[in-house]
C-alpha cells in the first residue's frame, strides 16, 4: 500500500516536471537565433517578442524636435528613427495576434497631446509603408478602454495584426517597424515644458 502511493507521487512529481519543461520550451523558442538584425529583446508577451538595437523602446521628449510632417516623415536621426522587429515561433495550426501601443509614462508637458506626432510604418518587401493607424502623421490620443489584448485604457494602438500558422510544422514570423516621433511646426516652446517618455509595448494572446 505504502509502496504504490509513493509511486503515485513520483509519476505525480515527474508529470509536473515535464509539462514545466514542455512550457518552458515553448516559451524559449522564440529566443532561437532568428531572421532578424536585431539581438535586444525590449518587450515580450507570452511567445511574441519586440526586437531592436535598442536596450529600450522610449520616445524621450527632450530629443524631439520641431519640424512640419513633410519633413518628420522621412526624418533620419537615430535619436527619434527607431526600427524594431515583431517575431513568433507559431506551433503547428495555431494563430497569434499582437498590438503595438504607446503611452506617456512620467510625461510633464503643456497641451503635449496636440504636440507629439508618431508616423509608424511597416516593410513590406524592400519599402517601409505607413500602416493604416498611421496613414498619415497623428497626435496622442488614448483608446479610452483596454483591449482583449491586454492594453490598457491610457495607451494608443499604432498596429494590430495576426500570424497565422496552418502547417503541420512549428513556424517564424516576423514583421518589420520603423516608427518616427517629432513635434508639430506650431508647438510653442517658450511658453511649453517637455519632459518625460513615450513607451512602445507588445501584447498579444494566442489561439
Amino acid at each position: 500500500m505504502q509502496n504504490s502511493l509513493s509511486r503515485q507521487i513520483l509519476l505525480s512529481v515527474l508529470g509536473v516536471a515535464m509539462l514545466i519543461l514542455a512550457l518552458v520550451g515553448v516559451s524559449y523558442a522564440v529566443f532561437i537565433q532568428p531572421s532578424t538584425e536585431f539581438d535586444v529583446v525590449t518587450s515580450h508577451s507570452g511567445d511574441v517578442v519586440l526586437l531592436s538595437n535598442h536596450s529600450t523602446l522610449d520616445i524621450n521628449l527632450a530629443n524631439l524636435s520641431i519640424m512640419n510632417d513633410y519633413y518628420g516623415k522621412v526624418l533620419s536621426d537615430d535619436d527619434v528613427v527607431i526600427d524594431f522587429d515583431v517575431l513568433t515561433y507559431l506551433p503547428a495550426y495555431s494563430s497569434v495576434s499582437y498590438e503595438l501601443v504607446i503611452f506617456p509614462e512620467q510625461v510633464s508637458v503643456s497641451d503635449f497631446s496636440i504636440n507629439v506626432r508618431f508616423y509608424l510604418e511597416k516593410r513590406l518587401g524592400e519599402e517601409y509603408r505607413a500602416v493604416p493607424n498611421t496613414s498619415y502623421p497623428i497626435s496622442f490620443v488614448a483608446n479610452g478602454k483596454n483591449s482583449t489584448l491586454g492594453s490598457p485604457s491610457s495607451s494608443m494602438t499604432l498596429f494590430s495584426s495576426t500570424f497565422s500558422n496552418d502547417s503541420d510544422v512549428t513556424k517564424e514570423y516576423v514583421d518589420h517597424f520603423r516608427l518616427r516621433t517629432w513635434l508639430d511646426e506650431h508647438t510653442d516652446l517658450i511658453n511649453s515644458s517637455f519632459d518625460g517618455v513615450y513607451k512602445i509595448q507588445l501584447y498579444s494572446k494566442i489561439w
